[in-house]
């Protein structure tokens, strides 16, 4: 369900995503029963990030996190260096794998492995890294309308590589709490893509406050996919990523 893409969107959602089923050991699984979900981000600071997320069977919604045990271990290169990816845990308290590198140029190939003394290893899951980008416009704190359009603007090389458009909105509710809502966009890498401030909040106008102001991280990624290791028969996949982000504002009104 790619998770990763959704436990980054924002703490915001968090009460919308919810925790994974439990945990397994991978000593007590093979495997093709894995299934991998591994993103290579970077914003354009000069660094890279390799995350992965292993679980249990085909995921589902509420996936069996796998927790590497024994000797099993997931190392990342870049072609330069290679390292130990360390377990760490997301936002949602998921387990996750990371490690940084130095360096963010376009066509960067990451090879990511996870070894194995006691099973199949799965050592040759490849991405290269898409080109960068500048997020434009909306200005950062920018505010809006319900029926006010506004740009999303990016400049840079315009290829066939995918993008989305990630809104994370928190809104006062009617209810006297706080609204939650998300939304993806898959848009086309053309320079712009056109929204108005209701889009922007879900159309969830009616059960937030009237009159309220909406606070939305505003996300574009261009994704690039690579090629995921066979032995994972579970499926999964490799992403490289370059991630822009703005924080705007729609007034409900």
């Amino acid at each position: 369900m790619k998770r990763l893409i959704y436990s980054s969107l924002s703490i915001f959602l968090i009460p919308f995503l919810g925790a994974c089923g439990g945990k397994a050991e991978s000593e007590d699984v093979r495997t093709p029963g894995i299934q991998a979900e591994i993103e290579v981000r970077t914003r354009g600071n000069g660094q890279s990030r390799v995350v992965a997320v292993l679980t249990v069977g085909d995921g589902g919604l509420f996936p069996t996190m796998l927790d590497l045990t024994g000797d099993d271990r997931m190392r990342a290169s870049d072609g330069r260096t290679t390292k130990t990816l360390e377990k760490d845990f997301d936002l949602l308290g998921d387990i996750q794998y990371e490690a940084s590198f130095d360096g963010d140029d376009t066509g960067t190939e990451f090879v990511v492995m996870l070894e194995r003394s006691g099973d199949t290893s799965a050592p040759d899951s490849r991405v290269r890294l898409p080109g960068p980008f500048n997020l434009i416009s909306p200005a950062n704190n920018a505010s809006f309308t319900l029926d006010e359009q506004f740009d999303v603007l990016w400049e840079g090389d315009f290829n066939s590589d995918a993008m989305r458009l990630i809104t994370a909105t928190r809104c006062p509710s009617v209810s006297g709490g706080t609204l939650l809502t998300g939304d993806l966009i898959t848009v086309e890498d053309n320079g712009s893509y056109v929204l108005t401030g209701r889009e922007a909040i879900g159309g969830f106008e009616e059960e937030a406050e009237a009159g309220a102001t909406c606070e939305i991280e505003l996300t574009l990624i261009r994704v690039r996919s690579g090629t995921l290791d066979p032995n994972y028969a579970e499926g999964g996949y490799i992403e490289g990523q370059q991630i822009r982000s703005v924080d705007i504002r729609v007034i409900n009104r």
